[in-house]
């Protein structure tokens, strides 16, 4: 498989850009993280949305701690509200787009029901302590009876902005995010959503499992209650079933797994060890699971 930009420019198979974790809190939120060991920015506003954001940058993607949800306009984040009732945790990724234009016409042919495109520019105060702002654009793409198992595209017009090399230094020594699972009630009822947004076909596609390879060789699984039971077995942890499906964790690959543990042991945080990862429970993680993975190529 293709596994290059230009391939995904071209129109080859997507990749991951960035994932959303729906807090209450913003403050601790970011405290909490940080305990985790990444290096987190300060808050941002969206100008034209209202909500804000605290972010972690990580080689190709980010991840962005997203709060203050009432000040935004209420139709703009109406399909997030229904989130909370699971609690704090993941609620949407997205997806790199090249061509938000042509992309956003593509999902209306293929009934993807995609809504407007918004700006969703924010300041960042860069490390020479000059002020910068984004330039990202996006679109949703809900699904009206599994919103968190809807996916949404992005576009970086200023991408130095979005990746700065000072801010993917984190004392836990995340490289990048290699993976995004879901819970479904039924992941076979989700298959042909993420082929057509992925553009390409399942990898794994059984009753119980349906994942699939970005182009950067990130995975997107999904998979059934029963089976992320098996997934994260050593943390037991609660699925909520006000919803039918929703993200639930993510996996970072790292430089050194022993200064990743010792960076959660100096913040107090709980995990538990498997193997090669380290696996730390939702209620340390403002509703997540993060996994810590060391990779021979990281």
């Amino acid at each position: 498989m293709a596994n290059t930009v230009a391939d995904q420019e071209s129109g080859g198979t997507r990749a991951l850009d960035h994932y959303i974790i729906q807090v209450h809190n913003l403050s601790e939120a970011g405290e909490s993280y940080e305990r985790l060991g990444f290096r987190i920015l300060p808050r941002m506003v969206h100008e034209e949305i209202g909500c804000a954001n605290r972010v972690a940058q990580f080689r190709n993607t980010y991840l962005e701690l997203l709060g203050d949800l009432d000040l935004a306009p209420r139709e703009v984040m109406k399909e997030y509200l229904p989130r909370f009732e699971c609690g704090e945790g993941l609620s949407h990724v997205s997806l790199r787009s090249f061509d938000l234009e042509a992309d956003h016409q593509t999902a209306g042919n293929l009934g993807l029901n995609p809504d407007t495109p918004r700006n969703a520019r924010r300041k960042v105060v860069m490390p020479d302590a000059s002020v910068q702002e984004t330039n990202s654009h996006c679109f949703y793409m809900w699904r009206e009876n599994r919103l968190y198992l809807s996916l949404f595209l992005s576009i970086h017009y200023k991408p130095e902005i979005i990746w700065v090399p000072e801010y993917q230094q984190h004392p836990n020594t995340a490289i990048d995010t290699i993976e995004v699972t879901y819970v479904s009630d039924d992941p076979q009822k989700d298959r042909e959503y993420f082929s057509k947004l992925y553009r390409t076909g399942a990898v794994v596609d059984s009753a119980g499992l349906v994942e699939f390879r970005g182009n950067r060789g990130d995975i997107a699984a999904v998979y059934s209650r029963e089976r992320i039971h098996e997934r994260y077995a050593p943390l037991g942890i609660d699925i909520c079933e006000s919803q039918p499906g929703y993200p639930v964790g993510l996996s970072f690959s790292v430089s050194s797994l022993e200064q990743c543990k010792s960076i959660l042991d100096r913040g107090g945080v709980r995990y538990e060890r498997a193997d090669s990862r380290l696996l730390v429970s939702p209620d340390e993680a403002h509703g997540a699971v993060i996994e810590f993975v060391q990779l021979d190529s990281a």
